[in-house]
């Protein structure tokens, strides 16, 4: 999926306040896709609250820390030498 930036995300919490949920619509302004529009408020906005760029740009950041960054073989060096044996 398509990462939307900081900038954008304040562009749509506008866009949002003025043309409500309207996925179309909302991407047709930003000239992006529905799907990445109807995306990132989905999964970057609080479930309490109406869609905040804030709010989005953090969950987002949360959600990348949480990605794995090393590489499984180098997690595990038992596996990694099984394989070289």
């Amino acid at each position: 999926m398509e990462r939307i930036p900081y900038k954008e995300r304040k562009v749509l919490s506008k866009l949002i306040k003025t043309l409500g949920l309207k996925w179309r619509s909302l991407g047709r302004a930003m000239g992006r896709s529905h799907t990445v529009i109807m995306y990132e408020v989905k999964n970057h906005s609080s479930p309490y609250l109406d869609y905040n760029a804030e709010v989005a740009q953090g969950i987002y950041e949360r959600k990348q820390t949480k990605k794995r960054k090393t590489k499984k073989l180098l997690q595990n060096k038992s596996l990694l030498n099984y394989i070289i044996k």
